[in-house]
């Protein structure tokens, strides 16, 4: 069976409890403000409990339930859903962003069971958010963060594997080989604005949602630590992000 070491429990608690910097731009980190506690004691608490509660599911479906094989790609499939528009993939689950309506949706398609709409950021004006369809490979827990040109300029440093960095407690790369990716760290002031640098912005606490979601859906691997303290959780079923 897979164990968490306890220092990580160590780690993420100690982490998420400190004060997050709400983030203009994730790839500049700006100064401490007070106003940044928006949602108090009680949504700290509860992020730290939902984090324990995704790692730990990871530990339990690796035990229960075999990896299952993913479906063959087909052609001309056609998604009639509660989405924003119909639209056609491969993949079994489906996450749709909406650039218009900054609306990020999720589909299964093998019940037609439609999980968490999620309000984002997207990039700003010349670091546009890329649209299309990427399939997704995993999800990384605690992640690291590697400051951008623009950052670089400024002093940014890169931060190593904590709840505390500009990604947030979640991020879910899908393009430039990773360097783009659906993260967490939103501040709610910022969502449904283009103020990225091309990334896909949303808080954490919606973006734990949407991993327990897949969980219950059986579309998560176990939790796995890397060498450089992620946690990374790769995709059991077939998935793709498509961006209008």
């Amino acid at each position: 069976m897979f164990q968490v070491p306890s220092h990580h429990w160590r780690r993420a608690a100690a982490t998420i409890v400190r004060t997050r910097v709400p983030l203009i731009q994730h790839e500049t980190p700006t100064p401490r403000r007070v106003d940044g506690l928006v949602n108090g004691l009680a949504s700290v608490a509860g992020a730290l409990i939902a984090v324990v509660s995704i790692l730990a599911a990871g530990v339990v479906n690796a035990e229960s339930k075999p990896a299952l094989s993913k479906p063959p790609l087909e052609t001309g499939l056609s998604l009639e859903t509660g989405l924003s528009s119909p639209f056609e993939t491969s993949s079994d689950i489906v996450i749709e962003i909406e650039s218009s309506t900054f609306e990020m949706r999720v589909l299964d398609k093998r019940d037609g069971e439609l999980g968490p709409t999620i309000r984002v950021a997207l990039g700003s004006p010349g670091q546009s958010t890329p649209t299309g369809a990427f399939p997704l490979e995993r999800i990384i827990l605690s992640p690291s963060w590697r400051p951008g040109v623009i950052a670089k300029l400024t002093g940014a440093e890169a931060e190593s594997a904590s709840l505390n960095t500009p990604m947030g407690a979640v991020k879910i790369p899908f393009a430039s080989n990773g360097a783009i990716a659906v993260h967490g760290g939103g501040d709610e002031r910022v969502l449904g604005k283009r103020i990225s640098a091309g990334c896909v912005r949303a808080t954490d606490a919606d973006l734990l949602r949407l991993i327990a979601w897949l969980d219950g859906r059986d579309a998560l691997m176990a939790a796995t630590e890397v060498q450089n303290g992620e946690i990374h959780r790769e995709f059991r079923r077939s998935i793709q992000l498509v961006v209008r």
